[in-house]
């Protein structure tokens, strides 16, 4: 840290044995205005995971080959853990990506230029372990952590949206005579798959997006979801007999809250056949915990 010698403090790597308590406490005040009932639950299983010793056994001889943040770094004063990063592996192919995430710092301790430390530190331990990409995920409306990063050499590659219900429908009314809501038929598999890869592009499919051809049409995919065991529900809007969208859901896995929706549409859909399509989903499946990851700035009158 010889370029930032007026740091109080010290950095050094992230002890699961002893450190899982604090950085949660840590991220759940650093976040606590917008952290989602996902990241709550996170924050949770942080607490939990500090006091199961078989897991922090298991987890410290995984630190880098599963996607789940079990390394970083903290910045320490005085004893105390004042700031963190962690660094999640993923692979895409062969390739070696590192997203950058839960970076934060106290906010005593903040504008002395540790989340910049941080950050150059896991950049560098990424680039170290054969890093072929970098990513991290910040808000629009953190402009301050918008600057830190761009002044670090990050450029955006792509803005999504996440949307969930607030409370059920009162009452679903009947769409315009116009529109059908049925179900997703193997027909409509071609152009379904064109408009999952226009929404949810190759480049950011690493993270967390299914392989699409579990949603695929045929004997071979039925036969695939029997003996996965996967549960998918498929639903299609017409409007005049022609496919407007086609809407994807799957039960969330146990580390997450919110069932995923996974929207198939072009970028200007339809708008009454789109939000007919996803007022009866939301009413089908009757629970709050959905979500709809997608572009952002599309469909959005929907």
């Amino acid at each position: 840290m010889n370029t930032l010698p007026n740091i109080p403090g010290k950095i050094r790597p992230l002890n699961l044995l002893r450190d899982l308590r604090p950085v949660a406490d840590l991220v759940e005040l650093c976040f606590q205005d917008t952290m989602d009932e996902d990241g709550r639950t996170y924050v949770r299983q942080m607490r939990r995971a500090s006091q199961d010793k078989n897991f922090l056994r298991w987890a410290s001889l995984k630190i880098e080959s599963v996607s789940m943040p079990l390394s970083g770094y903290v910045w320490e004063k005085d004893g105390r853990i004042v700031g963190n990063v962690s660094l999640i592996p993923f692979r895409r192919g062969n390739q070696k990506i590192y997203l950058i995430a839960n970076v934060a710092v106290h906010p005593e301790y903040r504008r002395q230029g540790i989340a910049r430390a941080l950050t150059l530190r896991a950049r560098t331990h990424a680039r170290q372990a054969g890093a072929a990409e970098i990513w991290l995920h910040v808000r629009d409306d953190n402009l301050g952590a918008l600057r830190l990063y761009e002044s670090l050499g990050f450029v955006e590659r792509a803005r999504r949206a996440s949307w969930r219900p607030q409370g059920q429908p009162s009452k679903l009314d009947a769409p315009s005579k116009k529109i059908q809501i049925v179900s997703r038929r193997p027909a409509y598999w071609k152009r379904q798959y064109e408009w999952l890869q226009q929404n949810y592009p190759e480049i950011i499919l690493w993270y967390h997006y299914p392989d699409w051809r579990i949603f695929g049409a045929g004997m071979w995919q039925r036969l695939r979801r029997l003996f996965s065991e996967t549960e998918v529900r498929q639903w299609a809007a017409l409007k005049n007999g022609e496919l407007q969208a086609v809407l994807s859901w799957q039960p969330a896995a146990r580390r997450r809250l919110h069932a995923p929706l996974w929207l198939a549409a072009p970028s200007h859909a339809d708008v009454d056949a789109l939000r007919a399509l996803l007022l009866y989903v939301r009413w089908e499946l009757a629970r709050d915990s959905l979500n709809l990851d997608y572009p952002d700035g599309k469909n959005e009158d929907a």
